[in-house]
């Protein structure tokens, strides 16, 4: 439906022009109301009609384009912003500049640069020194959005069907742990609106949060039952006996003008609501105040209420404000957060955190992603840091604001964002939570007894996490998120080469010390080599045995002075002189392929051993035959039968 706060996003202002009256059919102007009062899928159908019958209708395409952004379908409105340019129209110079921010919107940063840079160059309408210096604030900010950090230990979740619907939900606010309360106007279909009546209007709704099967019900309908505006953005103190809300409402210019509400409970029920004062909401009805967030000043026993506004005192656009209120609402004091705050665009959706104090807030003034980015600033004690940016996942190439935290390392934020989750017209409130890593070492150790180990020196140790390929440090400690896993490789002369695989979740602290056990090598003890294959009745090497065969390599070059042999065993399947042929050929066929990629010949014996040396049954006790016996059976070992008589040895 529509927004509860006052955006002076501005796109939206370059869309507000109302000079080209000759564009205006009563179709037009009967959709460009649908436009204002918020109906905007109605706004569609009405300009669509339009440019049914006039296609190249500039202002129409403007404005539906305007629409489509509304209800965050931004390709849509793309593709109408772009057609808008292509025309070329000389009244709608400025198209140029919206297609740059519609480029941007899509997370295009490189188009939209160029576009931003042509426009800066070409532009010469209304107020240039302006929009040449918005295109080139424009200009850095794609350079920031495009090279933004991100954080990856926090993971971000769009809000179930039962809280996110077909319009807006703002204000997202956890009351007793469990019990979120929002302010929308919901609806699990589109409502077509008549308009010349009344529109429906905003009402809060509270959920529990921890029941996938609640539904969303009015929140304290009673008191709120005399207010004929939106109900939005409210907010508890934090011993949960004051809230405080905004009502907005459109003055007579059509603006839409927020005040600023507050009650206390008393017992189980909630006094009647008391407007703020004047130094809060401005007497005259021209200036909006909105976004009232609480913090508790423990010296004087007051309430610190920070908000947002835009009456006279601030920088421009929407400010961030507080002011000092005492148990009877009175305001002591009330005054802008200035300019380190505070820019000639728009501050919105204030928020303290209750464990750390850091300021949260919005802005589409300072350098961000796109649109309103979350910024936070850091408490010191008797001031804040200067606002940084909280940088992806927290920020999108939309618009990300309402940002609130009443769990460590946890909480809400409204987002039109579309690249987790976008079914639904508008914003939408989503979840946030910060996935707590485990750290790890990597040592490898060799079994001496059942009770005893000894860890190994100078192995080379590497770990396998995704595509990454992590050379072990000793004593470095690594981290991953509970739900990954890793590969680790363990190589070191005079043992044989360890792969092994762990999951985060086999571990149950925080920090631990992965073990990877290593086996000497032993004389003549055989070692299998598993996954050499050859076609049926053939010596002929298969491309499924060159992986192993690698290893095999890799173990005689870090093991350069010993010598093997390579025995092939079969099952006893056929003649015993057959099955001694064939199994000689076949680990001659290895032998070869070893001394092609560089092995010494004279480290290396080829032996087939046929059927002879079985190590499982090829039949069962009643004559049937056994599969799995004769698989165990047809075989490729290895062992170590001496060392080359190098001058190291002789030593």
């Amino acid at each position: 439906m529509k927004k509860l706060f006052i955006t002076y996003c501005f796109f939206t202002l370059l869309f507000s022009v109302a000079a080209f009256s000759q564009h205006k059919s009563s179709l037009i102007k009967l959709a460009d109301n649908s436009l204002y009062e918020g109906n905007y899928y109605q706004a569609i159908e009405l300009f669509l009609e339009e440019l049914e019958k006039n296609k190249n209708n500039p202002y129409a395409m403007q404005q539906v384009a305007l629409a489509y952004q509304k209800i965050g379908d931004f390709k849509e409105a793309h593709s109408w912003t772009e057609k808008l340019f292509l025309l070329n129209d000389k009244d709608f110079q400025l198209a140029e500049f919206q297609l740059a921010l519609s480029y941007k919107t899509l997370g295009n940063y490189e188009k939209a640069k160029e576009h931003f840079e042509n426009f800066k160059k070409n532009y010469k309408g209304n107020n240039q020194s302006y929009y040449t210096a918005k295109a080139k604030d424009e200009i850095k900010m794609c350079a920031v959005a495009a090279n933004m950090p991100v954080n990856p230990n926090f993971i971000i979740e769009a809000l179930p069907s039962s809280v996110n619907k077909r319009y807006s939900e703002l204000s997202p606010t956890l009351v007793q742990d469990d019990l979120l309360v929002f302010s929308t106007l919901i609806s699990d279909t589109l409502l077509k609106i008549d308009v010349t009546a009344a529109n429906p209007k905003s009402r809060l709704y509270a959920i529990k949060i921890s029941d996938s099967t609640a539904k969303a019900e009015l929140f304290l309908p009673l008191l709120f039952k005399d207010f004929s505006g939106d109900i939005s953005d409210v907010s508890f103190s934090t011993d949960g006996k004051r809230m405080y809300f905004t009502e907005c409402n459109k003055n007579d210019n059509g603006k839409e003008i927020c005040k600023i509400y507050a009650t206390s409970k008393k017992g189980d029920s909630w006094e009647i609501p008391v407007k703020i004062s004047d130094l809060v909401n401005d007497p005259s009805g021209e200036f909006t105040s909105t976004h009232p967030a609480l913090a508790w000043d423990e010296k004087d026993k007051q309430d610190i209420l920070y908000f947002t506004s835009d009456k006279p005192g601030g920088n421009g656009g929407l400010d961030i404000w507080f002011a000092e209120i005492d148990a009877q609402f009175v305001v002591e004091k009330a005054a802008n957060m200035g300019r380190k705050f505070n820019t000639t665009e728009n501050e919105i959706t204030p928020f303290i955190d209750p464990f750390n104090g850091n300021l949260y807030f919005s802005s589409n003034g300072f350098e961000s992603v796109g649109g309103y980015d979350i910024m936070v600033a850091t408490d010191k004690g008797k001031n804040f840091e200067k606002p940084k940016n909280m940088g992806k996942p927290f920020n999108s190439n939309l618009d990300d604001f309402y940002f609130r935290s009443f769990k460590k390392n946890s909480g809400y934020l409204v987002s039109n964002r579309t690249d987790i989750k976008k079914s639904n017209c508008c914003d939408d409130i989503f979840r946030f939570y910060k996935e707590e890593k485990k750290h790890f070492t990597v040592s490898s150790v060799e079994e001496i007894t059942d009770s005893t180990e000894k860890i190994l020196s100078e192995t080379s140790l590497i770990f396998y996490h995704n595509k990454d390929s992590i050379t072990v440090e000793p004593g470095k400690i690594y981290s991953l998120l509970p739900n990954d896993s890793i590969v680790v490789n363990a190589h070191k002369k005079g043992f044989l080469k360890t792969t092994r695989s762990f999951k985060m979740t086999d571990f149950t602290t925080d920090t631990t010390t992965i073990k990877v056990f290593m086996e000497a090598i032993k004389m003549n003890k055989e070692y299998r080599l598993n996954n050499i294959y050859f076609d049926y009745d053939k010596a002929t090497l298969t491309g499924e045995s060159v992986n192993e065969l690698q290893q095999m390599l890799t173990f005689l070059n870090e093991n350069p002075d010993l010598i093997i042999e390579i025995a092939a065993h079969t099952d006893n399947k056929g003649a015993p002189d057959y099955n001694l042929k064939l199994s000689q050929a076949r680990a001659k066929s290895v032998v070869d392929y070893l001394i092609q990629k560089g092995i010494d010949e004279n480290r290396l014996v080829a032996k087939g051993y046929g059927s002879t040396q079985p190590i499982a049954f090829n039949t069962m006790p009643d004559g049937k035959d056994n599969p799995e016996g004769r698989q165990q059976n047809r075989r490729i070992i290895f062992k170590v039968t001496g060392q080359l008589n190098t001058s190291a040895n002789a030593k």
